[in-house]
């Protein structure tokens, strides 16, 4: 305990002293409000059915046979039940809510969503979330490859039957509709469709947000490869200011896997499930996780191992790399531009969603939690 208050104190004279090389002040304020506003998050994942109404060719969950591992709870009553009992034990305020498909079960949803301030609602976009009840909500809809491709890698039913128009579908329920980022997952294969998708999201009055749509052949692309798709999706996200939410270092991190300090895995992620007996060793180690984290099947009573599929060799999820970077401060901290790049990314983590205080545009819809919480800085997408 001594060992570890020292580590604290030594931390905090470095930050501080990193600080004060910055006269104006101005990253003072802004590393002072993401780590109060960051502090107060209490996350964890819910899963509320396997069922879905499409088949992604690539989606992890089924891919990794999750649908068999998880059974959903029967029981309404009982599911709301167990909810009730985690957020309450937890203290939970950010909770991912996921599915298969949750728009399928919007009782399930509702039901968690009016028990946390922060909900946050992954979808496929076929069939839209109401405003009503869902107001405080923030929506991620889904799009693989771009406007090119993403039928032929979505618009599949679970019997294999094909249809056309599922991007489309998803704008239309959701145009103008300020809960709503399309979260765009790069294809390696597909850079040229970057643009195109973006600029529809634009037209629609949405905001998007990257992945990277990883797999065996992705995620061992040649270095060249990796950087093409990199630049593209840079150059699009300076071409879109205020659309597209992509800071340069979390892009570059999501797609070759590696940071200034690290590669991306099992060993150094950070959303595990704390309660989960197989990450047991890997918490004893002492690598930074998510302090309150656990993703829960579709029972609200069996713990997952992580917040995806536990295939760790083929993993580049989006918030698992936020998380890691976000928990791993003390490796940002040689210079006044790397915590200031540290700040960025946890801006840029946080102005995906609805309720971000550094989204001028959404503060008119939040009303203040406390007396503590941060006021809103004005700062412009990262």
């Amino acid at each position: 305990m001594r060992q570890c208050t020292e580590i604290r104190r030594r931390k905090r004279e470095k930050v501080q002293a990193l600080l004060e090389q910055e006269t104006t002040g101005e990253l003072s304020s802004r590393y002072s409000a993401a780590v109060r506003f960051s502090a107060g998050i209490r996350s964890s994942q819910f899963y509320v059915t396997n069922a879905c109404n499409i088949r992604c060719e690539g989606c992890w969950f089924f891919k990794n046979g999750m649908e068999y591992a998880m059974r959903d709870e029967k029981y309404s009553a009982i599911f709301d039940e167990r909810v009730a009992a985690i957020v309450r034990k937890d203290r939970l305020n950010l909770v991912w809510i996921l599915g298969g498909e949750p728009a399928l079960r919007l009782d399930r949803v509702r039901s968690i969503a009016h028990r946390v301030r922060h909900p946050i609602i992954s979808t496929n976009g076929e069939y839209a979330i109401p405003l009503d009840g869902f107001e405080h909500a923030s929506i991620f809809v889904t799009v693989f490859g771009g406007v090119g491709i993403d039928d032929q890698l979505r618009a599949i039913r679970p019997n294999g039957k094909r249809f056309d128009g599922l991007f489309e579908t998803a704008l239309r329920n959701y145009r103008s509709d300020p809960r709503v980022t399309f979260h765009l997952i790069l294809s390696i294969h597909h850079p040229g469709d970057i643009e195109p998708t973006v600029r529809r999201i634009a037209d629609n009055g949405n905001r998007v947000t990257f992945g990277f749509y990883s797999g065996a052949d992705t995620l061992g692309a040649d270095t060249d490869v990796q950087e093409s798709l990199l630049d593209e999706a840079l150059r699009v996200a300076a071409a879109y200011p205020g659309v597209v939410n992509a800071h340069p270092y979390f892009l570059r991190t999501l797609i070759s896997g590696k940071s200034h300090f690290g590669t991306f895995g099992h060993e150094t992620c950070a959303s595990l499930s704390r309660d989960h007996a197989g990450n047991s060793q890997r918490l004893k180690e002492g690598l930074p996780t998510l302090p309150f984290f656990n993703a829960w099947a579709s029972d609200a009573k069996t713990i997952n191992r992580c917040c995806t599929s536990g295939n760790c060799a083929e993993c580049r999820d989006t918030e698992a790399i936020f998380s890691w970077l976000m928990v791993s401060q003390e490796y940002f901290l040689d210079s006044p531009d790397q915590l200031r790049t540290w700040v960025e990314v946890v801006e840029s983590f946080y102005n995906q969603f609805h309720f971000s205080p550094w989204l001028a545009i959404n503060t008119k819809h939040r009303q203040p939690e406390s007396g503590n919480e941060p006021r809103p800085v004005a700062v412009a997408c990262a």
